[in-house]
């Protein structure tokens, strides 16, 4: 199969690592028509601005006097022979812009090219010749519309440096003069345009994992042969595919037009590319197949730990019925909330602001949403501040309610989000203004919505993703529950599959058309960029704003509902009545209390992810590696008060990471309602000796845990092989820099 690559096209290779998508961009256009290939050409908005701000670049370098060999009127590249003249240090200018960079035989030979391979022109943006330790080099330079460069950039940037060899060794230069760093000129900040030094890297690397694919991973996408009616090509759906040309190619594959037992096995969420290859080895290609088997099999770690979930996902999209997970809780979300809050966040990547945020207070304290919808850089701090005061405002009512009734009669409260990243933008959005009196109260205010003493309301944190005291309702649904939808467990998917169960979900999220997406239901870059020049649009903006808002609040009730009608609560997160942190003093907040509480905020942190981890089945936590399970009691004796027990390890947990030495080890029957308890812990805490054998284990158990209730419930209880060794958390250091901090406050009055 013939194929003709672009930088580009690697660049798409490494950000995506879809099959398809290199293929079909590759393919010869005559090829691709006569398949036929259903494809998008619209370049979409963030092209057009990136072309644009290349132009504002060229020409901001112009106007500061800088030489640049540019292209003639019409033309795309400079001529071969003005390119050949500047390589060979024959033309004054410092840059070239658009410099002619065609395929070559050392360029072949060096990524071992077979004969139905080709690569085409390569348009580097510009090559500058820079002076270094005497010598005259030749620099690589691309120019990004992005505030962040990345993996997939450089690699566009280092394939065009392969080809800068290649034109070298082609004019007889077997010791071409390349800089060893290439450059990635990106958004600047302020009143710079672009930045021009952090987007330094070394070639080397970049250039070796080109030739890694070409000489390894190449070969085998062309040796498929794609045709009428034949179509090998690997692909894969996910959030990604958004962006991708031929989405609406793919998804014929999961479309109405065939029953659910025949659609590509993307259509069920959370499956990764590599499990979805090895699925495929084993002759696993649809939702059907997968719903059928008896098992998924051990080729990869997402299969090992998360393959019975993705099975009863695909066996909910056949029977469109939804079903909660059994043995499966959760620390993001408690069982009784009094007034939650919801927010929206949706911020603009490129332009680096807000673009909307909303918040809406629910419960027995509901009000009406308070909804900002931003169109200029400069609105941002103006519009948070309001929705922060809005949100600050209701916490201090419920505050000063609970200040005056018995503690255990206070109302409680909880702050959503509906996707993590969402909580993400709002932090890295307060970031930005920390340098604002107003938002540095506002963020502490935030910091102490939860008093550290209370060990368990240990917020924010989502898996592994240090955020704001904010769950995130997805994560909540994700870990809980199966159901019928596809390849994402979006708000609109989600909301719209509950709206149809028993009993109904009340306002599911049906966006307008102009603000529907395939895999997201947070605001797309295209009606970000129109905002500004359309009244109408910001009002339908609000509007879409508001709604995602109601569908959380609903989505939020009927959760609280289920988790009510449980015979055991699945909702872990045991949170007393909300009271304000009195220990900081925000209007007159010091350094030291910043880094208290940013101590503070660490350590919950950490004890929440560690929750997170004990909330799995035990299945999914001996396949993380987190715990020995089911393991078989064969001796326990007495010993200076406390006990060494000796256990029997299946094979399936010898594989735990848990070494002598590790810390906050818990030994227990799988009981959550023990293994979930901070408060209990210490009851059940064990020291791992070490053994001789991989087969057994040995525990020390203290005289404090010994003697302790727990202990010896578990003791009498438990069957001989229903033990189970897991990592808990431990916090030696908090209380520690807590006292230090307070000591340095004192001292320093």
């Amino acid at each position: 199969m013939r194929l003709e690559i672009r930088a580009s096209d690697l660049k798409d290779w490494f950000q995506y690592r879809c099959e398809r998508k290199f293929i079909y961009a590759t393919l010869p256009r005559e090829i691709r028509d006569s398949i036929p290939v259903d494809e998008i050409n619209d370049s979409g908005i963030r092209g057009d601005e990136g072309i644009h701000f290349e132009q504002n670049v060229l020409t901001r370098l112009i106007e500061r006097g800088e030489s640049v060999l540019r292209p003639k009127p019409h033309s795309y590249h400079v001529s071969p022979e003005l390119t050949s003249a500047f390589l060979r240090g024959e033309h004054p200018a410092q840059f070239i812009y658009q410099a002619k960079l065609d395929e070559t035989q050392s360029l072949r030979a060096d990524l071992h090219l077979p004969a139905n391979v080709s690569i085409r022109t390569g348009l580097p943006d510009l090559i500058e010749w820079i002076e270094e330790g005497g010598e005259r080099r030749l620099r690589v330079i691309d120019v990004k519309h992005t505030r962040r460069p990345t993996q997939y950039h450089r690699a566009q940037v280092a394939f065009y440096a392969l080809m800068l060899r290649g034109v070298f060794n082609s004019l007889g230069e077997s010791n071409p003069p390349l800089h060893r760093k290439a450059n990635i000129w990106y958004i600047g900040g302020g009143d710079q345009l672009w930045e021009n030094e952090r987007g330094l890297f070394d070639l080397r690397s970049y250039e070796e994992l080109l030739r890694d694919f070409f000489r390894r991973q190449l070969p085998g996408m062309t040796s498929k042969t794609v045709e009428r009616g034949s179509d090998p090509t690997f692909f894969h759906l996910y959030f990604k595919c958004e962006q991708c040309q031929w989405l609406q190619h793919c998804s014929k594959t999961i479309g109405d037009n065939l029953h659910p037992e025949e659609w590509d096995i993307s259509a069920i969420p959370g499956l990764s590319h590599q499990s979805k290859s090895f699925l495929h080895r084993n002759g696993l290609r649809t939702v059907g197949s997968i719903a059928r088997a008896s098992q998924l099999g051990d080729g990869t770690w997402t299969l090992r730990t998360r393959g019975k979930l993705l099975k009863e996902r695909g066996e909910a999209i056949l029977s469109n019925q939804w079903s909660r997970l059994a043995e499966h809780h959760t620390w993001l979300m408690p069982p009784k909330i009094d007034v939650p809050i919801f927010l929206v966040v949706d911020r603009d990547p490129v332009a680096n602001h807000l673009v909307s945020v909303g918040c809406l207070v629910g419960g027995i304290r509901a009000k009406p949403p308070t909804v900002e919808v931003i169109t200029q850089a400069n609105d941002e701090l103006p519009a948070l501040s309001r929705v922060l005061t809005s949100l600050i405002h209701s916490l201090r009512e419920i505050d000063n309610h609970n200040a005056g009734v018995p503690a255990d009669e206070g109302l409680r409260t909880h702050i959503f989000v509906y996707e993590p990243s969402e909580a993400n933008d709002l932090r890295d959005t307060l970031a930005m203004h920390l340098d604002n009196s107003e938002v540095r109260t506002q963020l502490l205010d935030l910091v102490r919505l939860f008093p550290p003493e209370e060990v368990r309301a240990p917020e924010p944190e989502y898996r592994g993703s240090h955020h704001l005291p904010a769950s995130a309702l997805r994560s909540v649904m994700e870990q809980l529950y199966v159901l019928p939808v596809t390849v994402s467990y979006d708000l609109a998917r989600v909301s719209r599959a509950l709206a149809a169960v028993t009993p109904p979900l009340a306002n599911p999220y049906i966006p307008e058309p102009d603000f529907a997406r395939p895999f997201s239901a947070r605001l797309s870059i295209d009606i970000m960029r129109q905002l500004a020049d359309s009244p109408e649009l910001v009002k339908a903006t609000r509007r879409d704003t508001v709604a995602r808002l109601q569908a959380m609040q609903s989505l939020c009730r009927w959760i609280l509902e289920d988790n009510s009608q449980a015979e055991q609560d699945f909702l872990r997160l045991r949170k007393p009545p909300f009271r304000f942190q009195q220990q900081f003093h925000p209007l007159d907040a010091i350094d030291l209390d910043v880094l208290l509480a940013q101590e503070l905020l660490q350590s919950r942190a950490d004890r929440l992810a560690t929750l997170v981890e004990l909330a799995r089945p035990a299945q999914e936590r001996r396949e993380r590696l987190r715990c020995f399970a089911e393991l078989e009691l064969r001796n326990a004796h007495n010993k200076h008060g406390g006990a060494i027990l000796e256990f029997f390890v299946p094979a399936k947990s010898r594989q735990a990471e848990l070494t002598p030495g590790s810390l906050g080890l818990i030994l227990t029957d799988d009981d959550p309602d023990l293994r979930m308890d901070p408060t209990l812990w210490r009851q059940c805490e064990v020291q791992l000796l070490s053994s001789r054998s991989p087969s057994h284990v040995r525990v020390k158990v203290w005289r404090r845990a010994w003697t302790s209730p727990t202990m010896q419930r578990l003791m009498r209880e438990t069957p001989s092989n229903g033990w189970f060794l897991d990592q808990a958390h431990v916090d030696i250091n908090t209380e520690r820099m807590a006292a230090l901090l307070r000591f340095l406050s004192k001292a320093d009055q």
